[in-house]
């Protein structure tokens, strides 16, 4: 049932978009902020053909009977698949690349725009306070619930590589290099390295910290069983102390490196802290930095303000994506949980509407 209730969703990544579709019949009113809609997982903002591991889990409606024309499979022309447990999940021989998986959220995107109450609106937020969203032109947009979906930020260059040049995404998509030095130990410094690699460049990875070689690749379901990384295994423990201990274990994995390849640990130079001037040096003074990302917090939240609902203590604000991992996952901004994420919120808003 329709309410007279309006929702506002700061992001339009694929966790907002999950959040927008599993609110579609519950609010008069939605309107989702963002002054770049999906340009996170375009081609020119990651490299467009990787695969990505369990594929089949990046559909928006997981978990969920209803919606299903928003489904992966359905978009995709392919057979529409109800996933049930983590298992089959992980099991799905099915694969896709990144642009595959920006191409269907795309398409969500433009679903969700035929929908008389759905607005988007392509703008900065400046501040959020009294029920009120401030925007970058001075206006405003007042909500009964919020839900922040606003992703993650790359860390910013460390400053002894200032002086160095330094390239891009975009630039190593349209541009052929002899040499590249990448700098960063996780996902996706290993992602770029691959890619150069096979594209026939030398490449070497710069790290503070060698990762341990038997994790590779990062377990999966067949090893963890129900306690999966990817699971919702993290929401179902009974207390705050026994999620905390669970996710300082599975960050004991090291960075997730794409299966298949390990073998870039031994067919790539790494260089484990050493003096930066003469790594680089021999990879024409340019890099690429891959060094992590951080949460975009408008609120400066903390783990202990969100409760198991995904809710900002005392306040109609929700919370999904990397400043939930205490509660949907422990694997920073992993899509997985966007669906059962997105389910969980509504259930708790309907509920207090």
């Amino acid at each position: 049932m329709l309410h007279n209730r309006t929702l506002v969703i700061i992001g339009a990544g694929p966790r907002g978009l999950a959040c927008a579709i599993q609110g579609q019949d519950i609010f008069n009113n939605i309107y989702i902020i963002d002054d770049s809609p999906t340009t996170s997982w375009s081609s020119v903002s990651t490299v467009a053909n990787f695969e990505l591991r369990s594929p089949m889990s990046f559909d928006l409606v997981t978990y969920s009977n209803n919606y299903r024309e928003y489904s992966l499979g359905s978009i995709l022309n392919q057979e529409d698949i109800i996933f049930d447990t983590q298992e089959a999940i992980e099991s799905d021989s099915r694969r896709l690349n990144r642009v595959d998986f920006y191409n269907y959220i795309c398409t969500i995107k433009s679903m969700l725009e035929s929908k008389s109450n759905i607005n988007f609106i392509y703008s900065k937020v400046i501040s959020i306070y009294n029920n009120k969203v401030q925007l970058a032109n001075n206006d405003y947009i007042k909500f009964d619930y919020l839900i922040l979906a606003q992703g993650v930020v790359e860390r910013l260059t460390p400053t002894n590589l200032k002086s160095y040049k330094q390239v891009t995404n975009l630039d190593i998509l349209n541009n052929t290099y002899d040499k590249l030095l990448v700098v960063g130990s996780g996902q996706g410094a290993y992602d770029i390295a691959s890619y150069l690699y096979n594209k026939g460049t030398n490449v070497g990875i710069y790290i503070n910290k060698l990762p341990k070689i038997h994790q590779y690749p990062a377990p999966s379901y067949s090893i963890w069983q129900s306690r999966s990384a990817l699971s919702n295994y993290c929401a179902l423990l009974p207390s705050i102390d026994s999620r905390k201990r669970y996710i300082t274990n599975v960050k004991q994995w090291g960075p997730s490196i794409t299966p298949n390849n390990e073998y870039l640990l031994t067919t790539i130079p790494i260089y484990l802290n050493e003096d930066i001037k003469d790594v680089i040096s021999k990879y024409n003074n340019r890099y690429i930095c891959r060094t992590g990302i951080t949460p975009i917090n408008t609120l400066g939240l903390q783990q202990t303000d969100i409760t198991t609902n995904f809710r900002v203590k005392g306040t109609d604000i929700f919370v999904t994506g990397p400043l939930s991992t205490l509660y949907d996952g422990p694997r920073v901004n992993s899509i997985i949980s966007s669906s059962s994420t997105a389910i969980k919120i509504m259930e708790e808003i309907d509920a207090s509407i």
